[in-house]
């Protein structure tokens, strides 16, 4: 049969749908944003809403991109010292600087919490969740280097018995300590996710293609997925609702790669996406404490609200993202003299 799908596409679009993630979780954190009164038509409001309970998917498939970006990287230079460091300059200079001054405009810290929130530390101690991600992603990286010799070694076998060992590590927490499940369940739920972004690098990294067959298969994961989460027949039991956000998000991810690699097209739209997709973690840093912190300056919490906001968003992020590339490029260049 003709193949149709390459999963290399999923790197090449990387951006693109780190773009569409990145609106996604904006859109969930804009929670008084009511676009869905705009309309008349009611399953146009259903499906706005819907959009909204589930964006925080875009969590979700920032980790299998991230798995993804880590299987190349892994694959060109084995060397542990340079992976460590190339991460460490990726996330923590941004990740600290912003920390460093939320918790100073907050205030209210004793040296202790104010150590323990710009060291990524606060999550694990207490549970906080202001920078859980990016704690979280951590030590993701930290154990990445077994994970990728365990995926290329074993393949899909390793994936299937590591997912079923983490689904049933969370429901036995769940039964038996609810409150560190409770505390940790926003990363420990994705951690399949992340096994799975793995997986789907290595085929992306190794250009597995299949036929229009087999990726009909992601299309009816993504609609029954879809169909699960919107009848809402989970809504007590949201530890499935986690667990469903792992296929979702993997459909998600092939479908959106093989409908821009089909559909390419330079247009405004798609280099919206790339740019976004470029400064998805400063937006991600910046947007859910802005929203939620300086909505006393303007007098309603409207669409002209979340836009001002996002702007703003987008501008930080442009100069913090500069201020990182310049610090780290000194860092780089006093190493190499």
């Amino acid at each position: 049969m003709k193949e149709m799908y390459n999963f290399n596409d999923i790197s090449k679009k990387r951006n693109i749908i780190l773009g569409i993630a990145t609106l996604l979780v904006a859109y969930c954190h804009s929670t008084s944003l009511l676009i869905e009164n705009l309309f008349q038509i009611q399953i146009i409001n259903n499906i706005l809403v819907f959009i909204r309970e589930i964006g925080t998917i875009g969590v979700d498939i920032f980790l299998i991109l991230s798995g993804v970006g880590l299987y190349y990287s892994f694959s060109k230079n084995k060397n542990l010292k340079q992976f460590y460091k190339k991460r460490a300059i990726r996330i923590l200079p941004a990740t600290i600087i912003v920390a460093i001054i939320i918790t100073m405009l907050k205030g209210g810290y004793g040296l202790g919490k104010y150590l323990q929130r710009i060291f990524l530390l606060q999550f694990f101690i207490d549970g906080n969740l202001d920078f859980w991600y990016f704690s979280f992603i951590i030590v993701l990286y930290f154990v990445y280097p077994l994970l990728h010799k365990m995926v290329k070694k074993y393949d899909y076998k390793f994936v299937i018995i590591f997912i079923i060992s983490i689904v049933l590590g969370n429901v036995l927490l769940m039964k038996y300590n609810i409150y560190l499940y409770n505390r940790f369940e926003i990363a420990t739920t994705r951690i399949p996710v992340f096994i799975m972004g793995i997986w789907l690098g290595k085929k992306s990294y190794e250009e597995w293609k299949i036929n229009a067959k087999w990726l009909s298969l992601f299309l009816a994961m993504f609609l029954i997925t879809i169909f699960l989460l919107y009848s809402r027949m989970f809504i007590s039991k949201y530890i499935v609702v986690r667990f469903l956000y792992c296929p979702l998000a993997v459909s998600i991810v092939v479908i959106l790669s093989c409908i821009y690699t089909i559909f390419e097209k330079n247009n405004l739209l798609t280099r919206f996406f790339i740019w976004l997709g470029t400064y998805s973690m400063e937006i991600y840093l910046l947007y859910e404490y802005l929203v939620k912190n300086y909505y006393h300056l303007f007098r309603y919490k409207d669409l002209s609200y979340y836009i001002c906001m996002f702007v703003i968003t987008l501008i930080f992020a442009t100069a913090l993202k500069r201020l990182c590339n310049e610090l780290t490029d000194k860092v780089l260049i006093k190493d190499k003299n």
